[in-house]
C-alpha cells in the first residue's frame, strides 16, 4: 500500500501540492489523473523520495522510501523513461541496476523476455525508439519483482500492440496482489485498465473512488430518443419529472428517466420511436467535467471567462 498524508509541496512562492491524502491499495490498478501542471509527478517523486515534502508524509508499505535498503525490491518505478544512461546498452543498465539491489543477473534476462527487448538487449539506450525506452523502463521497474508498481505514462510512444501488453501487465501485477499507481492523459485507456481513481489538479484532491461511480456521479447516463413526436413526448416526459433536452427536430435527451420508463410513456400514449437507447458518459467527459478550470493551460479557443455550469 501507498499512503500520502497531508503531503505538501513548495518551490519557493509556487505550491505544487497542497495538503494532498490519499492511499493506494494492493490488489488493484489505481490511476493517477489531473491537467497538466496537476501535481502527479511531483507526488510520484516525493514517494520515490526524489523530492523532499515541504510538509506531511507518504509511506509504502508503511515505511518511507529512503529507508528501505535495497528499495528495488520493494517497489519499482517508472518516472522518466530516458532516465538509463545514453551510452549503455539496455542490458547493461540492467545489470547496474540488479547488482545495485543485490538482484541475480538472471533476473535481467527474465525482465528482457517479459518487455520483448530480448533481441535489443545490446543497443544502447541512447538509439532505443521511444516506445522500446518505454519498455526499457519497465522492465527497470519489475526488476526487484516488488511488490509495489509506480508508472508514470508507462503507454507514452508504444504503438497499438504495445498498449494493449502493458494493459495486460498492469492488471496480471494487480491480480497478483500488487499495489500498481499509474498515471496517463489517455482517459479511454484508464476506463479499461483501472480499478480505483485517485484524481487531482493544482495540487489538490479532487476524487477518489472506483471508475464506474465516478463516470455515475458525473451525470453518467442519459437516454436518447428518436421520434416524429418530439413535443408531445417532451411534454409527457416533462410531467413525470424528467428533464428533456431537444437536440434535434427528431431527436430527444433524458435525463432522470431510464429508457425502459421512457419507452413506457411512449406506448402509452400511442407514440412512435424510431430509436431508443441508453448513452453512458466517458470516463473523459467526467473528467472533463470535473477539472473544468483547474488545469494551469488552457488552449487559446477556451473563453477565459468560461465557468463551470
Amino acid at each position: 500500500m501507498i499512503k500520502a498524508q497531508h503531503l505538501t509541496k513548495r518551490y519557493g512562492n509556487l505550491l505544487a501540492v497542497d495538503d494532498l491524502s490519499f492511499s493506494v491499495e494492493a490488489g488493484k490498478v489505481t490511476g493517477f489523473l489531473g491537467p497538466n501542471g496537476s501535481g502527479k509527478s511531483t507526488t510520484m517523486r516525493m514517494i520515490m523520495a526524489l523530492d523532499a515534502p515541504s510538509s506531511g508524509t507518504v509511506t509504502v508499505g508503511g515505511h518511507a522510501f529512503e529507508s528501505l535498503r535495497f528499495p528495488l525490491h520493494e517497489v519499482g518505478a517508472l518516472l522518466d523513461a530516458t532516465a538509463a544512461h545514453p551510452g549503455r546498452s539496455a542490458r547493461d543498465h540492467l545489470n547496474w541496476l540488479a547488482d545495485s539491489n543485490r538482484i541475480p543477473r538472471a533476473r535481467v534476462s527474465e525482465v528482457l523476455g517479459i518487455v520483448g527487448l530480448s533481441e535489443a538487449a545490446h543497443r544502447r539506450a541512447g538509439v532505443l525508439s521511444l516506445g522500446m525506452g518505454q519498455r526499457l523502463g519497465i522492465a527497470a521497474a519489475l526488476l526487484g519483482d516488488p511488490a509495489v508498481l509506480i508508472l508514470d505514462e508507462p503507454i507514452n510512444g508504444l504503438d497499438p500492440e504495445g498498449i494493449l501488453w502493458v494493459r495486460h501487465l498492469l492488471r496480471s501485477l494487480a491480480d497478483e496482489g500488487r499495489t500498481v499507481l499509474v498515471s496517463s492523459h489517455l482517459m479511454a485507456e484508464m476506463a479499461l485498465t483501472a480499478d480505483h481513481l485517485i484524481i487531482i489538479a493544482r495540487g489538490r484532491l479532487l476524487s477518489s473512488g472506483s471508475v464506474t461511480d465516478f463516470i455515475e456521479q458525473s451525470g453518467g447516463h442519459h437516454t436518447r430518443v428518436v421520434t416524429p413526436d418530439v413535443e408531445a413526448l417532451r411534454v409527457l416526459l416533462r410531467d413525470k419529472g424528467a428533464t428533456v433536452f431537444v437536440d434535434s427536430a427528431q431527436e430527444l435527451r433524458v435525463e432522470g428517466l431510464e429508457s425502459r420508463e421512457v419507452g413506457i410513456v411512449a406506448a402509452t400514449a400511442g407514440l412512435t420511436l424510431y430509436e431508443l437507447s441508453t448513452e453512458r458518459a466517458s470516463l473523459e467527459d467526467a473528467f472533463i467535467e470535473l477539472t473544468h478550470g483547474h488545469a494551469d493551460y488552457r488552449g487559446a479557443a477556451e473563453p477565459l471567462t468560461a465557468s463551470a455550469t
